[in-house]
């Protein structure tokens, strides 16, 4: 008589989700059996988009749909048919977006950008620099531009995790 075999997957959590993002890929191991393993969803469903490598473990792909959190079971089978289960939820939000996409900053200087969805709670903007902007602590400076009106994009990283990047478009004189 062969001894009871307890296969245990991990990691215990998995990454959140953002709409419209790809999913930080997340690689579910099994311990306690013979080698190979091989994966599969048995109850539940993954969030619309991720899939989970049958073989490798990974769950990856681009959440497409929905908000809410996803449960699900996991069962990894050894070479020998024993098999064991991890019951994971992934927390998912909806895509993180700025309150305004247009600005034009010659009739409102003191323009101010907020951003909405995602994970909530405190974002940091961060975008990289060029001759006809500057950014500090104090907020974005603009540089005059041989006193032409000029427009310019700019391409804002809007972060908690998981993150997004937005586009903002602008003009100023």
């Amino acid at each position: 008589m062969n001894p009871a075999v307890t296969i245990e997957l991990s990691p215990e959590e998995l990454p959140d989700a953002l709409f419209g993002a790809d999913y930080p890929t997340a690689t579910l191991t099994a311990m306690g059996g013979t080698e190979p393993y091989t994966f599969a969803v048995t109850d539940g469903l993954l969030p619309t988009g991720l899939t989970l490598g049958p073989e490798s473990g990974n769950i990856s792909g681009t959440f497409e749909e929905g908000e809410g959190d996803y449960t699900f079971t996991v069962t990894a089978t050894d070479s020998n048919g024993d098999t064991g289960t991890g019951e994971y939820t992934i927390h998912t939000y909806p895509m993180i977006t700025l309150t305004d996409n247009l600005i034009d900053l010659e009739t409102d200087p003191a323009a101010t950008l907020t951003a909405d969805g995602g994970a909530g709670g405190d974002y940091t903007f961060a975008l990289s620099s060029d001759d006809a902007y500057t950014l500090s602590t104090y907020g974005l400076t603009l540089n005059e531009v041989k006193g032409r009106r000029q427009a310019f994009y700019l391409s804002f990283q809007v972060i908690p995790a998981p993150s997004s990047e937005h586009n903002f478009h602008g003009a100023y004189a």
